[in-house]
This record gives structure tokens, sequence and C-alpha cells, in this order.
């Protein structure tokens, strides 16, 4: 579940980098419009989100499928509670933190519903979801020479959504209801709040 945006974060291609800045700003102003106090971040990687949403939560926890991941989130981030885990069983209890962010993780899953239902679930405000925005995610890696075998899909990304397609899934998966969407070329954002279980 490492966040692929955060692996891309010490590239040397400088538009890379200037995209990943303005993606990062993106997912700052969403999260600090929603003031939170205790936030997650779920599939944190190497931390570099939470860094650039410091100052923005009170406190946070993290986690990441990824044990280096986690050990350089935390050293990143020292205030910042880290731990390994899976986004589809998080070691949280319901309603734990009023704000979720979980960026660039669903694209990697079999079960991305089965995930959102499990981020609903220990968030009791709302959450701040990202994942590529397809299919110009694709064509920049194409464009850059990236995957060409397999025309510029990165190799772990089992789901491919444009900005409608992403409103679509995750408001017919029942747990949340899509507040916005907009788009951080080439990533798609969602704010969405969990929706009560009967």
């Amino acid at each position: 579940m490492t966040s692929s945006n955060a692996r891309k974060h010490a590239t040397g291609n400088p538009v890379v980098r200037a995209l990943i800045d303005r993606f990062h700003g993106a997912v700052r102003d969403e999260v600090a419009a929603l003031r939170p106090t205790a936030l997650l971040d779920v599939g944190c990687g190497e931390g570099f989100v939470l860094e650039a949403l410091s100052g923005v939560y009170a406190e946070a926890d993290a986690i990441d499928l990824s044990s280096e991941a986690v050990a350089a989130c935390q050293a990143r981030n020292p205030s910042v509670r880290a731990q390994v885990g899976s986004v589809l069983a998080l070691p949280f209890e319901d309603n734990a933190f009023d704000v979720v962010i979980c960026l660039e993780v669903l694209e990697h899953l079999e079960q991305p519903q089965a995930a959102v239902a499990e981020l609903s679930r220990v968030c009791r405000g709302q959450l701040v979801l990202s994942v590529p925005w397809e299919p110009w995610f694709q064509l920049g890696n194409l464009a850059r020479g990236q995957y060409l075998d397999r025309m510029g899909n990165h190799p772990e990304h089992i789901q491919r959504w444009t900005p409608g397609g992403f409103r679509k899934m995750l408001n017919e998966t029942g747990s949340v209801g899509v507040d916005r969407v907009r788009t951080s070329f080439p990533w798609t954002i969602a704010v969405a709040t969990p929706v009560a279980a009967d």
C-alpha cells in the first residue's frame, strides 16, 4: 500500500517534481479546509504528504504495508504515530479520526470498494482520496518513456479511473457520498463523507 506518489518524490525530473509539488499543495488545501484534529494517513509511504501537511493537523497516525516506508515516515515526521498495517483491516476503532486521507493506494487493490468501506469505518468526518487521473497518467508515462511494454500503464496499477469513473465507484460503494472531485494533473482528488450504517 505504499504511495506511488511518495516513491516519485525523489525524482530528478523537474516537470515531475513540479507536478508532485502541485499535487501536494492541492491535497494540503483540501485537508486544511477540513481543519482536522485527528488525521489518519493510510498508505503513508515515506511520509512526504504528512510533511507537506505539517501545521494543518493537531495529531496524526499513519499506516503502510511497508515497514521500510513506515520507518522513513516516522523519521520524517517524529510526532506522527506510524505503524505497519493494511487498508483492508485498519487497527483503529470506529469513528476514530475526523479526517482520513488515502492517496495513490486504491488503484493498487483488487477490491477498492472494501478498502473504501474500511476507510469510512474509522472516519467520523471526511475522507480525502486520490488516484491517477486516467488516461492522462498512463499517457504521461508513455511520454516519459516509462512502462512502454504496458503502453504506459504502471505495472502495480490494477484499477484505472477517469474523474467521473472514480466518483461513480466511490458513490456505488454505499460507504461514502462524494462531496466534490477535483484534478491536479495527472491525479484525481475526491473529498467524501462516510455514509452512516443502518
